[in-house]
């Protein structure tokens, strides 16, 4: 393991997990769901497949960032709000990954609010870019044919990606945006436990 890479991708988790509004909202939220989130013991950086960023191990309830290949903090933080989505899934819905329409599902969700959210403005660029990395993740943990994935992403897709837990609405490119949503989250999680 390159011990600078390592170094790298760990600084970079942690301007990510201090400067990103999306991923403080989803750390947030985890906390909120009796998921309490420790960054030293849910975040590891290693050396990767060339071709992954990164990954979700629900067996250790872990994080994988890609440490040779999420060199900058962009990638790092676009890997880790990804990754925990998917962490937020296993943990609210009990998420199956080795089910094969729920781990579509927990595709959709990653790539509606993180990848794909720069072409929410264009709304079948973002449905076609929702569709494609779903079914691309889901081809390549299950071995399958993106075609038979897709058609797994294709059932249920309508209501996967109508789920915007914990946003609560979809999460837009701009950094004012997501500010927006991570303040809007706090105050609807005040209200929903000030009705408890």
């Amino acid at each position: 393991m390159d011990e600078k890479e390592r170094q790298n991708c760990e600084i970079n988790v942690i301007k990510a997990l201090s400067s990103s509004p999306r991923i403080r909202l989803l750390v947030q939220a985890l906390n909120n769901s009796g998921c309490p989130f420790l960054p030293s013991r849910h975040i590891d950086c290693s050396p990767c497949d060339p071709s992954l960023s990164g990954g979700y191990d629900d067996q250790t309830n872990q994080v994988i960032i890609c440490s040779n290949n999420c060199t900058t903090a962009s990638k790092v933080e676009a890997t880790l709000s990804h990754e925990l989505i998917h962490m937020y899934d296993f943990c609210t819905a009990e998420i199956d990954f080795k089910n094969k329409r729920h781990l579509a599902c927990s595709e959709i969700r990653a790539a509606t609010h993180t990848s794909c959210a720069k072409f929410s403005m264009d709304f079948w660029s973002f449905q076609d870019c929702v569709q494609t990395k779903a079914s691309r993740s889901v081809a390549w943990v299950n071995k399958i044919e993106e075609k038979e994935a897709r058609e797994i992403v294709k059932s249920v897709f309508e209501k996967c990606f109508n789920d915007l837990e914990p946003f609560g609405r979809r999460n837009l490119p701009s950094d004012s945006k997501s500010k927006t949503l991570c303040s809007e989250y706090l105050l609807y999680n005040r209200y929903k436990k000030s009705k408890e």
